[in-house]
């Protein structure tokens, strides 16, 4: 019997009525438990045989027909108790079968997802896709059935309700879609679809449905197996997208820019890398990409001669700035129709001054034999009178002669052949980098491993440990560097052959170098990396972050005895984008993603100050933003409202400089047009996709019957008012007795 009634019925007018969780109706047999109850509690009436109850016989006959009748009552109400919460649980539903031609008839309930990620923006010289996708939603509006509810959403690697919940009137619906507008943000329909499956749970009743109006871009559907399974967990709501635009098109795209070499510093010369993509399927030719600062004019352009379909080149510009502090830098190429990708922006912390201090092991008298004479000039490349006006300033002195004074003093700490360190040394050496300073360590002939490896002096800062020199003579053959596969930011210039190689780099005198496991330096910092190796894999140069600062351990000599580098012509650019590297601006995130929340620090003085934003355009004016805030006994500068790409400057107070600055950069997936398989799209709708799209095969389930209607809400409270009647009849009855 239990079987048979998880099976469905016909309702009439071609309805059927069913249940979603069948397998619980067996729990029906739950009704035997009252029915046992009674039974028992009837066969266990004791007699007692008293002679005065003769005189009360005739009493009880007339009783006992109406005690029988209010038993009999309340294990009724008791078997229907527990039935109506059983077939709760089941779910009994209504289905009706729909067309798989046509959705557009009969009650809906439709959440509309509209995507608004950057590529949507993508023009085809009449008008953008977002507006196509417009223009279909109303046209879609306009032929289907009166009787729905609606919802809206916007969605990109995010989802925004403008409707969140399906509701009936059309006016406020078309009113939410004309408001509606494309963002900058990447695209990912996942949330988008997760939060529709949401909003329509609660719908019952009517048919339910989740209308699409995408361009299909690879990254969109980057989660379909994700989406799938959402797909299984609702098997009563319909998935459809709709697709606009074509399956590609041709599209150059900005998708980096960043300074590509040593610290950003006022009148020094910048160089900026722009890398240029072609997204589409014909070759781009003489492509002009300009260079310009804080909004102004060019202040240089190169052309690109050529860009392959796939491909991406680029180009090298350069800026001087004249102040220091945050400046803006913007790329842009010629215009196309996809606006959002010709134009990229990038902040740069520009430095006045920097200190770096030379502490060398040997003291020889001639300053050309000295450990730190090549690295010195290799920092500053200038002549005397030049190299006054530089912004590093270079201080050289022996181990010895070493203090916590010249260490505060200093942003940069480079130690050229060190012998042993005493643990006063070592302490502050290793509180300098703490603090963020940055250490850079070429060893020697002072320079004992064992000493070097031991704990706590130096040995827990560095990132490998020393094996015992290998010196020229000893018949070690010589290393040299590789002549591509560098993948560290200080050496990837020069995996292109064109900027010259390092290969004939060549190392006759080294110390062995073993990385730390990630294990061990996770007790006292980062894991280390390799930013060099030698041609057959050994490590040559490796760097790890400690505390706030970095520490830089080459496993050679700063000088030409145990190697060629500080003769090589790779020695100064190497040396400068090492110094780029260990700017200590380079660690802040001054590039963002759209939507991302800025969060800088300032002093603890400034609490409660309110501070004001000039957001990207043509608009100058400061606006306030909010004031700085307080945590953890550090004070913040917080700001979120990031969608538009380009330069943000804040300001604290009525300083005439920015206190800090940063960007916003979109997302170079965005720039890819190219859409996802049409058959793994076309596969998540019952009913196909619209434009071309096959319909799925005639007599499976899930494309002929919807859910119209659920009952386990009714029958919950039917089971209320059964269990609350049988409490008032019980209670009246026991006091009659």
């Amino acid at each position: 019997a239990v079987t048979s009634l998880s099976a469905a019925w016909w309702g009439g007018n071609d309805k059927i009525v069913n249940f979603l969780n069948p397998a619980v109706l067996f729990g029906m047999a739950g009704i035997s438990i009252p029915i046992a109850i009674h039974l028992i509690s009837k066969f266990r009436v004791k007699h007692i045989h008293w002679a005065a109850m003769r005189f009360l016989q005739e009493s009880v006959q007339r009783t006992r027909r109406r005690l029988q009748y209010e038993d009999l009552l309340l294990l009724a109400l008791r078997c229907l108790f527990f039935a109506a919460l059983v077939a709760a649980f089941a779910r009994p539903v209504q289905t009706s079968p729909v067309s798989g031609e046509s959705d557009t008839q009969g009650p809906l309930a439709v959440v509309v997802l509209l995507d608004n990620s950057a590529s949507m923006a993508q023009s085809d010289g009449v008008e953008t896709r977002f507006e196509s996708a417009k223009k279909a939603i109303r046209d879609w509006l306009g032929a289907s059935s009166k009787d729905r509810l609606l919802a809206l959403y916007t969605v990109s690697n995010r989802a925004d309700a403008l409707i969140g919940k399906p509701v009936t009137g059309v006016s406020m619906f078309q009113r939410a879609l004309s408001i509606a507008q494309v963002s900058e943000h990447g695209s990912d329909l996942l949330p988008g679809i997760r939060a529709a499956y949401q909003a329509l749970a609660s719908v019952s009743g009517r048919a339910r449905e989740i209308r699409i109006y995408t361009d299909s871009q690879t990254a969109a559907w980057s989660r379909l197996d994700e989406i799938r399974k959402l797909q299984k967990e609702n098997p009563g709501i319909r998935l459809k997208p709709v697709l606009i635009g074509k399956a590609g098109e041709e599209n150059l795209g900005i998708t980096a820019l960043q300074q590509d070499s040593g610290v950003p510093a006022v009148n020094q010369p910048s160089r900026f890398r722009v890398d240029v993509k072609n997204f589409g399927t014909q070759p781009a030719q003489r492509v002009r990409v300009v260079l310009a600062t804080d909004g102004g004019a060019a202040s240089d352009e190169a052309l690109i001669a050529r860009i392959e379909p796939g491909e991406t080149q680029s180009a090298n510009l350069f800026a001087r700035f004249t102040s220091p502090g945050y400046h803006g830098v913007s790329a842009a190429i010629p215009p196309d129709r996809m606006p959002l990708d010709n134009e990229r922006s990038a902040v740069v912390a520009v430095a006045s001054r920097m200190n770096a201090l030379i502490v060398e092991g040997s003291g020889a008298p001639a300053k050309v034999d000295r450990d730190g004479y090549f690295l010195a000039n290799a920092l500053v490349p200038l002549a005397r009178a030049q190299a006054a006006q530089n912004y590093l300033k270079i201080t050289a002195l022996s181990q010895a002669a070493l203090s916590n004074q010249h260490l505060e003093s200093s942003d940069l700490l480079f130690l050229c052949n060190p012998g042993t360190f005493a643990e006063p040394a070592a302490r502050d050496v290793r509180e300098f980098v703490q603090k963020g300073g940055r250490l850079v360590i070429f060893p020697g002939s002072k320079t004992d491993p064992a000493q070097w490896n031991r704990k706590p002096r130096l040995g827990d800062l560095l990132p490998a440990t020393l094996g015992p020199a290998k010196t020229p003579g000893a018949g070690t053959p010589p290393l040299t560097w590789p002549s591509g596969g560098f993948e560290h930011p200080v050496t990837a210039i020069w995996n292109d052959p064109g900027l010259g190689g390092l290969t004939s780099v060549c190392f006759t005198g080294y110390f062995p170098l073993t990385l730390k496991s990630p294990t061990a330096a996770a007790n006292d910092g980062n894991a280390p990396q390799v930013m060099v190796r030698y041609a057959n894999g050994e490590p040559s140069a490796v760097e790890r972050h400690y505390g706030r600062g970095i520490v830089v351990l080459f496993g050679s000599t700063a000088t030409p005895q145990w190697n060629n580098l500080p003769l090589h012509p790779a020695f100064v650019p190497f040396v400068q984008r090492l110094l780029g590297y260990l700017d200590p601006q380079r660690g802040r995130r001054l590039a963002l993603a759209p939507g991302e929340r800025f969060e800088a620090a300032v002093p603890m003085d400034c609490v409660g100050k309110e501070f004001s934003v000039v957001r990207p355009g043509k608009d100058p004016a400061r606006r306030v933003a909010g004031v700085v805030e307080a945590a953890d006994g550090q004070a913040f500068i917080r700001y979120a409202e990031t969608e538009a790409p380009g330069v943000y400057r804040l300001y604290l107070g009525e300083s005439v400089a920015p206190t800090s600055a940063f960007a916003i950069q979109l997302d170079p997936a965005e720039s890819d047009l190219r859409q996802a398989d049409e058959k793994e799209v076309q596969s998540l709708s019952a009913a196909g996709v619209e434009g071309g799209a096959t319909n799925p095969p005639a007599g499976s389930w899930e494309t002929r019957f919807v859910v119209t209607r659920e009952y386990w809400i009714s029958l919950l409270w039917v089971a209320a008012a059964l269990g609350l009647v049988e409490m008032m009849l019980a209670h009246r009855f026991s006091q009659s007795k």
